[in-house]
């Protein structure tokens, strides 16, 4: 067996879309008629298609058979020894272990180069730490639970009643990584050569609501109220509410207030895979673990581990894990994957995509299965699926609590998890879609232009843009008529300016917004 590196595809979202849901008979999806008018907010007909099942996640390229994690539901890649061959957990078991190592060879190669003083090495263990905490997505269930369970428990005392959530149809929508982009990265000859490997070109696709309208029901100030509350559980961590980001700020004027607030991003800064609040929330994840303070969060930014630890950008990771000579019981793993093609043997079997699946250092990972509610599915689909001795191991193992005797209760524990998680992703799913709804107002376009744009899903950045500029000016200007603190930065990265609602926004080309 071998990892390959220079062989590897796009990142493509999991299954856990209308098909594959509804195909388990779980989720049940409530369809209104719309106005003619409400159709603009909805993805092409074309993507929102009829029901079917899910289609395989095994592709053959002559004899090289491909599965790509990002396709098989995320409820069975939680306990994939419940719905899959033993020699496929074991590849997979292998995959993620190397996955983690090399994050801890880049980290360790980077930390000896730096050749620091003995008197950092607390820190650096912390930190360490910090970034494992992160790199495994199962790992944050069980926290994220514990912070829905805690807002609803602080809406109930607030006299806030939480409100009642219906499900939502999910499908995949394809987009292009561009060449323009790629280049800028360093990336354009891996895309290249994973075409030439694997023998055909892969557009990265994930998850996206059918409807993108917000639900009728959602009240913008829960969001607030939610993100006053997250900033609360981070006390310790950061002092007073985050910065927030419009468009590229220099680390001179970004760091001093990151490394100490903590920063929320911007929809209007026109990546949408990103999410506002993730990083927030993998703050949290990591201080609810044990391994995060202010101390490590200056350390972080200070010395630049930001991105190694939590920016990795997994529609952009090249990764696979290649078995070069499959025996019987790997042949199994294809037919319990539902292959199509049955009559060709492989010479060699690849899994790939386990940086987007199952790695939680990537913000695109953790915001885009928050925003297509992939976790709380997740939970019923095993609470439905699992036996009784299966269900209380996740409880025990997953969730890290001790499982009850008695199923019944078992059974209730993870309905409520699920009802938890629920309540995170309908908040943050209603911010984004009603911030679409705006920023296509703003630009005359459809919600659907704007969210499909092949610079909008790749979970990058786009900087220096005119569409961009605009649009984050546009936010600057909304919130100098809020009565918030504003900043602009310049075009050259030099000056830092207060703004009101006489300043020329148009000399400025990022800004920093503080509520507080």
């Amino acid at each position: 067996m071998q990892k390959l590196d220079s062989c590897l595809p796009p990142i493509q979202a999991t299954q856990t879309d209308t098909a594959s849901v509804k195909h388990e008979g779980e989720a049940l999806f409530a369809h209104k008629k719309t106005s003619r008018a409400e159709t603009e907010n909805k993805l092409p007909e074309a993507t929102c298609s009829e029901l079917t099942a899910p289609r395989s996640p095994v592709q053959m390229v002559e004899d090289h058979a491909i599965i790509d994690l990002r396709k098989i539901p995320f409820y069975q890649l939680l306990m994939p020894e419940s719905f899959f061959p033993t020699s496929l957990c074991k590849h997979l078991e292998a995959y993620q272990h190397s996955a983690i190592e090399e994050l801890k060879q880049r980290f360790d190669q980077t930390i000896k180069a730096m050749r620091l003083s003995s008197k950092h090495s607390h820190l650096i263990q912390e930190v360490r730490d910090s970034m494992l905490s992160l790199s495994s997505i199962k790992d944050s269930i069980a926290p994220l639970s514990k912070l829905g369970s805690q807002f609803k428990a602080h809406l109930a005392v607030a006299g806030i009643n939480t409100p009642e959530i219906h499900d939502r149809a999910f499908q995949d929508v394809s987009f292009r990584l561009v060449t323009p982009m790629l280049q800028q990265l360093g990336l354009y000859e891996k895309h290249q050569t994973m075409k030439k490997c694997f023998g055909y070109p892969m557009r990265p696709s994930l998850k996206l609501p059918c409807e993108l309208n917000p639900d009728p029901v959602y009240d913008p100030n829960l969001y607030d109220c939610f993100c006053q509350f997250l900033s609360d559980q981070l006390k310790g961590t950061t002092r007073g509410f985050p910065v927030k980001l419009l468009g590229f700020v220099p680390p001179g004027f970004a760091d001093p207030d990151a490394s100490t607030r903590g920063y929320m991003d911007s929809f209007w800064s026109l990546n949408m895979s990103h999410g506002n609040l993730t990083h927030l929330l993998q703050l949290f994840l990591q201080k609810d673990a044990g391994h995060m303070n202010s101390d490590a969060l200056k350390w972080i930014i200070k010395h630049d581990f930001w991105t190694l630890i939590m920016e990795f950008n997994g529609f952009l990771s090249f990764d696979s894990f290649t078995v070069t000579e499959p025996q019987d019981d790997d042949l199994k793993i294809l037919d319990s994957l539902r292959l199509d093609d049955t009559d060709t043997i492989p010479a060699r079997l690849s899994l790939i995509g386990l940086r987007r699946s199952l790695l939680g250092n990537s913000p695109d990972a953790l915001h885009t299965r928050l925003l297509c509610s992939e976790f709380s599915l997740a939970i019923r689909q095993l609470n439905s699926q699992l036996s009784p001795e299966k269900r209380a191991s996740f409880i025990q193992n997953i969730l890290k609590q001790a499982a009850d005797e008695s199923d019944d209760k078992n059974i209730q524990t993870l309905k409520q998890v699920e009802e938890n998680l629920a309540l995170i992703e309908w908040i943050i799913r209603n911010d984004q879609l009603k911030t679409l709804g705006e920023i296509s107002k703003f630009l005359g376009k459809t919600p659907h232009t704007v969210l499909t744009h092949d610079d909008s899903l790749n979970g990058q950045f786009s900087t220096g843009t005119p569409q961009v500029e605009k649009c984050v000016r546009e936010e600057a200007r909304r919130d100098i008529a809020k009565g918030k603190k504003v900043y602009g930065i310049n075009a050259q990265g030099t000056k830092k300016i207060r703004l009101d609602s006489h300043s020329r926004l148009e000399r400025y080309t990022a800004f920093m917004v503080y509520s507080d």
